[in-house]
């Protein structure tokens, strides 16, 4: 079965290693472009914005493991979960560095109150899942409290896509990345047990 042989890829010792080797990637390019052509005002706008990207994908990711569990039965995407997250909140953390850089040069728009504030919000939203995601957070603080506050991830992701929906220029990427959060949203609705 095709299900069967997707799990036991998940199980392949180097498969954990290349998932993290393609979640640094993106980080990696954007370091490169800093040393070799310096921190430029193109440069950090680029960053501001790639970085803002690679969060809300890599939270999308995560939120998409427990939908695929479920309906696709691949159980053992389950072992790459924390490391997305944790990716997300890394790009998260480098977005903010990348707009404090860029709000101190000159000549640079300054973007609207309340769009700052979803961003901020949606960033200190994701904190207390970064400093829980270890296996003891679980144990300490009980599997049905973590499951509630770990559920704070959809109002992160939704307050970061709304934030990303005020700035970009760009029409078809955020109707392409709102369809597959309003998806992941409905799909987590659906009462179905064992999630």
């Amino acid at each position: 079965m095709l299900r069967d042989s997707l799990n036991s890829a998940l199980e392949i010792r180097w498969t954990k290693p290349l998932i993290f080797a393609l979640c640094l990637a993106p980080g990696l390019v954007m370091a490169w472009s800093w040393v070799r052509f310096g921190l430029g005002t193109d440069i950090i706008q680029v960053a501001v914005r790639r970085t803002g990207e690679w969060t809300l994908k890599l939270q999308l990711l995560t939120l998409a493991v427990t939908p695929l569990r479920r309906f696709a039965g691949l159980s053992n995407l389950i072992q790459f979960r924390r490391m997305l997250g944790l990716f997300a909140f890394f790009y998260s953390c480098l977005h903010l560095f990348a707009w404090k850089v860029m709000h101190h040069m000159p000549h640079i728009g300054q973007f609207s109150a309340w769009n700052l504030r979803l961003a901020f919000v949606a960033f200190v939203l994701m904190i207390p899942l970064a400093v829980t995601s270890t296996a003891g957070s679980i144990q300490w603080l009980g599997g049905k409290r973590w499951r509630m506050l770990h559920s704070l991830i959809y109002a992160s992701a939704i307050l970061g896509y709304v934030h990303y929906c005020a700035i970009t220029e760009s029409s078809a990427r955020p109707v392409a990345l709102g369809g597959v959060l309003a998806s992941l949203l409905i799909l987590r609705l659906l009462p179905i047990k064992n999630s």
